[in-house]
């Protein structure tokens, strides 16, 4: 049986997500598909990050706005696996509700950009699904605090309450740290959490594959 080991000791966002999964050995091909397909090519490029190689993912998308039921449709219209599209169905159900638990019922995904989050949901949910995961786990995720200047909002605490409520409902592990930054994001932790429903309770034994 194959696990994926996460290890969000930087925080989450959904590029970061897609970025790991192809290292780990995604079908490119695939993710790159399903992500044209709903927003436009992305851009797959290799970085240096504190002189480690890591894999960056761009989706070149802007920041429009849409409602549950609009995300909906542009997933109708995407070039993905069955079980992927089902998988990103799942991840925006979880940020719809957090964002409505907060902005209430009527709440658009203003705070992620609809147009980036649909690239990098989709996205990842099929790099996950290519790699044929059987086991997840999500080590603590990390977070930023302090303020935050963001959208219709104004100013609003670190980390963003919407975020704290997807990790919630999701049982994600999370920890505090002195980072004054955004760390987590609602699109991140969605997926942390949706990835984490097929958690096991440790490693145990095993060879490392990537």
């Amino acid at each position: 049986m194959k696990t994926l080991l996460l290890d969000p000791f930087s925080g989450a966002a959904g590029d970061m997500i897609i970025g790991a999964l192809l290292g780990c050995g995604a079908d490119t091909t695939a993710v790159t598909t399903a992500m044209t397909s709903v927003v436009g090519t992305p851009v797959i490029s290799t970085t240096d990050r504190c002189g480690i190689r890591a894999i960056q993912v761009k989706t070149g998308a802007g920041q429009q706005r849409a409602t549950f039921e609009e995300v909906l449709i542009r997933l109708s219209e995407a070039i993905a696996p069955p079980e992927a599209l089902e998988m990103a169905k799942r991840v925006f159900l979880r940020i719809h509700s957090g964002e409505s638990s907060v902005h209430g019922e009527h709440a658009h995904f203003h705070e992620v950009g609809a147009d980036d989050a649909i690239a990098d949901v989709v996205g990842a949910c099929t790099a996950f699904c290519s790699l044929a995961i059987d086991h997840v786990i999500v080590r603590p995720v990390h977070l930023g605090t302090g303020m935050m200047k963001g959208g219709s909002h104004g100013n609003y605490p670190l980390p963003p309450p919407a975020t704290v409520e997807i990790l919630r409902e999701g049982h994600v592990p999370v920890r505090f740290t002195n980072a004054d930054r955004e760390l987590c994001t609602p699109t991140g932790a969605a997926l942390l959490a949706e990835f984490a429903a097929h958690r096991r309770d440790d490693a145990g034994e095993g060879t490392i594959l990537s």
